[in-house]
């Protein structure tokens, strides 16, 4: 009875075990048959076990209860990585974990942001952690637009920006909510961040600088109408100086030069989208490839732009829940390695994918940030345990 049992699980591709496990292949496979009948998606049978990383990840550290892992850092010849970890009392704890001993650096009470740390597990509150060229740690929380950048010495966070600073500048009045849709550096330790804000029934974006060097918050960007999709209007950084934004509802790019304050809308072909409603807002930076998820790229370094569409992988094909019926994920690009490998998290669990071999991995049904320390390893959170993948292994 029990071999039988065991068959039927193969056949249908159904978790006997809610537990996780391992498994000796690199990559996991697509989840759905060759077809399946219309308006009888119940009759097909999902697969939904969890999966630890597979390949070489080995777990480095199972006494730390880690939720999340947000960066690295570097700092007086130690490697730390920046983690929240799971409390007794299922709070969450920013912490610095120092690699080299395994130590963990609470952030403790006497912290100018404690309320904003000690989030409660099922608060979907978004935090900004954010790293300089300058390697020194930013934090910006989403809701109270509170802006601190950590001191080592005194191992706490400085306050540098308040809510009362940025709403001085934005001069919107009756203010019914506020948050942050977007944050990055660029290379001159600037902050640029997109602030969204509900007044009236009305939404509005604003873009702004906070520089370091100064401690000046301005508003830029008032040459264009910013249109979020869903709170969010993603951007990127370049190198030169420019910023770039995607307009998901009108499917184009605003190219931003800060200096000038001059914008160029660029209209996206339709036919990077099949036609179809963008659902996806990850942009990316790859070198001078701007990624739009992976609906498709452009060499922004070209002076006459050629678009390319991106064949899209099934591995991004998973159950939709509610009705049994089939959707598709999105990639959201982190980080490239030496090895040309580009590393995203999705609703499927987190992979990679090596654009010049068109071959699309997914190695773990875990959903975690991929980091890079200073040595070039990589690491990720499972199953709340810390995982390590050494330089140069699959």
């Amino acid at each position: 009875m029990k071999k039988i049992f065991l068959i039927i699980c193969t056949l249908l591709f159904i978790s006997c075990s809610q537990q996780p496990v391992e498994r000796s292949n690199l990559c996991i496979q697509p989840i759905v048959k060759f077809d399946f009948p219309v308006n009888n998606f119940e009759t097909v049978n999902w697969e939904n076990e969890a999966i630890l990383p597979l390949g070489n990840w080995k777990v480095y550290d199972t006494v730390s209860k880690i939720k999340s892992i947000e960066l690295s850092q570097y700092e007086n010849g130690i490697s730390y990585i920046w983690i929240n970890s799971l409390q007794e009392n299922n709070s969450l704890t920013l912490a610095r974990y120092n690699i080299k001993d395994g130590q963990v650096e609470n952030i403790n009470s006497a912290n100018l942001f404690l309320s904003n740390f000690h989030l409660k597990k099922d608060i979907q509150n978004r935090v900004f952690y954010i790293r300089g060229s300058w390697n020194k740690l930013a934090f910006l929380e989403e809701s109270t637009l509170f802006l601190g950048i950590y001191d080592s010495q005194d191992r706490k966070f400085k306050s540098l920006l308040s809510m009362s600073d940025v709403i001085e500048k934005i001069n919107i009045s009756s203010i019914e909510a506020i948050s942050v849709s977007d944050a990055k550096f660029d290379d001159q330790n600037n902050l640029w961040f997109i602030l969204y804000a509900q007044s009236n029934s009305q939404e509005e974006y604003r873009l702004f600088k906070y520089a370091f060097s100064t401690g000046e918050i301005v508003q830029n960007l008032t040459t264009v109408n910013l249109d979020g999709f869903d709170g969010q209007i993603p951007f990127v950084v370049t190198n030169e100086g420019y910023l770039y934004f995607w307009l998901i509802e009108s499917n184009s790019l605003v190219k931003y030069d800060s200096v000038q304050n001059l914008s160029t809308t660029i209209n996206i072909p339709k036919e990077i989208f099949d036609n179809s409603p963008t659902t996806s807002v990850n942009l990316y930076l790859n070198h001078n490839k701007l990624w739009l998820a992976d609906y498709g790229w452009v060499d922004i370094s070209l002076p006459e732009l050629q678009w390319h569409k991106i064949l899209r992988s099934s591995i991004f094909i998973f159950q939709q829940e509610g009705n049994g019926g089939v959707t598709w994920s999105h990639p959201n690009f982190m980080i490239e390695t030496k090895d040309n490998r580009l590393w995203y998290t999705s609703s499927r669990g987190t992979g990679w994918v090596k654009p010049s071999e068109g071959h699309w991995c997914l190695f773990t049904t875990y959903q975690s940030n991929i980091v890079e320390d200073s040595d070039h390893n990589l690491w990720m959170v499972a199953d709340n345990k810390l995982y390590k993948l050494p330089l140069g292994e699959q």
